[in-house]
């Protein structure tokens, strides 16, 4: 929260009234029929001069877990956290939150619950990221993946008896193979 006066354009209002305002971070994107703008409330300005507890700097924007302890990350530090946490499939998949990371310091109540604070890592980190929680999703369903080489579509196979012989047809590329 910041506090301050309170202005019009050309004058106070509400007689020199303090003021507390909140401010954070967003996240802004657009397809072609909608625009969406989510609050990274996590992202937080370094008004404490809270130094990074990856590389010790003390930067203006910081990333703050939601752990007791509320250790912090640089921008730049958190973004290689998770880079290197999805490179090395090492999320979490949280059946309430999705697909997650933790405090790094492995603090309880910790996990990140708004996928939109992995934007930072860029676009197509990003979509591997999608893809990587869909994977995982798909596994712990019971699912598997079709065996055509350059499909891999996932599949949550319904079979009757879950006799190994039962025949699965792949709705994306309809190739025909036993589980």
């Amino acid at each position: 929260q910041i506090k301050g006066k309170c202005f019009n354009s050309t004058q106070r209002c509400n007689n020199n009234e303090d003021v507390s305002m909140e401010f954070f971070f967003k996240f802004y994107t657009c397809t072609e029929n909608n625009c969406e703008c989510v609050a990274l409330y996590q992202v937080r300005i370094n008004g404490k001069n809270v130094p990074c507890i990856s590389c010790l700097e003390i930067t203006e924007r910081i990333f703050i877990f939601e752990c007791q302890a509320k250790h912090s990350l640089c921008l730049d530090c958190f973004t290689s956290y998770c880079l290197s946490k999805l490179n090395e499939r090492q999320f979490i998949l949280d059946d309430t939150i999705g697909y997650t990371l933790e405090c790094p310091m492995r603090c309880e109540d910790s996990r990140i619950k708004c996928c939109h604070h992995f934007y930072f890592m860029g676009i197509d980190s990003y979509c591997k990221y999608q893809r990587f929680a869909a994977e995982e999703y798909t596994l712990s369903s019971g699912g598997i993946f079709c065996p055509k080489p350059q499909c891999g579509a996932g599949i949550v196979p319904d079979i009757p008896g879950s006799s190994l012989c039962d025949k699965i047809i792949c709705q994306d590329c309809f190739f025909v193979f036993c589980v």
